[in-house]
């Protein structure tokens, strides 16, 4: 299937790019075992996975018929890498996968568990297939895309999974994003990524500070935000990881269930700014005296509670609720945050990274039922998007 169909109207046109796996989930263990030890577990199947993938099909499935998703990855040619295909055309997205004869789709073995007290999980990752992605195999299609985009469309690739998987795309990508942005520039591309590690080594990171500059989004965890910055706290992380990109990236670190932070970038806020100052609603504040949302602060997204099953795939869930929101429905920055903490915690319901897409009436569901101050326009929006399902 082409990657490249043209995009007429402001549909929002998604290419994310990164791994693809076939989970093997061990949920509901006691403890995690040592060396010469055994546990039981809850139950043991196999689902699709990947932080990318994972993204790809919730995003597909929150956005509808209000934009398209297309996925670039590589499989081996058995049947794991054909039910990761078939689960991709499923959920409406445009698979775009590599075929590696030689070597067999990746795998990631996952055992999830533990109790009200200490919980957690531990992976053991094959990456087959999907650690061969290079920007060879990318470049051509998306270039292709960003010279074909028609007036009014708007294009985003979003990169995630690739930090944790394959050391060849990574040290390639700095370069590569610069192509890309140099051919983005005129023609409303923006760039995201999520770095996805497993592991919490500085060596997973390695090469994306060089990536900040070339990104309009980046999104990451505590963790990952204190490897690259070197910043434990996430607010000095947050303005760290802003300064680095140039004027140009934002940056949204997530903490579990601690919430999350975001800050917007000086050309975004700037961006903002002007599209508030435009509209009726910014007028009418003005004329009362209401002070707007300072924009370019600082802002905090708390998080949902729920009855966590499995928590594999929470963080690709939240970046997909994010993406459908900033990019997809232009959401503000900190209402899109809500959104993705929505999304990640709407998934720890179920066992899986996207054994059930995500839709907007889930997040719909869960906002509602614990609102806090801010949500209400959220909310609003979210009812009218549902009406026209």
């Amino acid at each position: 299937m082409t990657a490249t169909a043209a995009v007429t109207s402001d549909k929002v046109r998604f290419h994310v790019v990164g791994d693809v796996l076939m989970d093997v989930l061990a949920t509901g263990l006691p403890r995690i075992p040592n060396w010469e030890e055994d546990t039981t577990a809850d139950s043991v199947q196999c689902q699709p996975g990947g932080s990318a993938f994972n993204t790809a099909v919730h995003l597909a499935s929150l956005i509808g018929k209000r934009g398209s998703v297309c996925f670039h990855g590589c499989v081996g040619c058995d049947s794991f890498g054909a039910l990761l295909r078939s689960k991709l055309v499923e959920c409406q997205v445009e698979p775009h996968l590599i075929e590696r004869p030689l070597l067999s789709t990746g795998s990631c073995l996952v055992l999830s568990g533990g109790d009200e007290v200490s919980s957690g999980r531990s992976f053991v990752t094959c990456s087959g297939a999907s650690g061969t992605l290079v920007m060879e195999d990318l470049a051509e299609v998306l270039r292709e895309e960003l010279m074909n985009i028609e007036p009014a469309s708007r294009v985003h690739i979003h990169w995630g999974g690739c930090y944790d998987y394959n050391s060849t795309l990574r040290t390639a990508l700095p370069n590569s994003m610069k192509e890309l942005r140099h051919l983005a520039e005129s023609r409303g591309v923006a760039l995201s990524l999520s770095a996805d590690p497993n592991a919490t080594d500085a060596h997973h990171i390695e090469g994306l500070a060089e990536t900040l500059d070339q990104l309009d989004l980046f999104k990451g965890n505590h963790t990952e935000a204190r490897l690259l910055t070197g910043e434990s706290d996430t607010k000095e992380a947050l303005k760290e990881i802003v300064a680095r990109g140039v004027g140009r990236c934002s940056a949204a670190i997530t903490a579990g269930g601690q919430g999350a932070s975001c800050l917007l970038s000086p050309m975004a806020a700037a961006a903002a700014a002007a599209a508030a100052a435009s509209t009726a609603a910014a007028s009418a504040a003005a004329a009362t005296g209401v002070k707007a949302v300072e924009i370019s602060e600082i802002a905090e997204v708390g998080s949902f509670h729920v009855k966590a099953y499995d928590c594999t795939g929470a963080g690709d869930a939240c970046s997909a609720g994010l993406l459908a929101g900033w990019a997809g429905l232009r959401m503000p920055l900190q209402q899109s945050l809500r959104l993705g903490c929505a999304a990640g915690a709407a998934n720890c319901k179920t066992v899986g990274g996207c054994s059930t897409p995500l839709t907007m009436h889930d997040l719909l569901g869960l906002i509602s039922r614990q609102e806090v101050s801010g949500d209400s326009e959220i909310i609003a929006k979210l009812q009218d998007i549902v009406k026209l399902i």
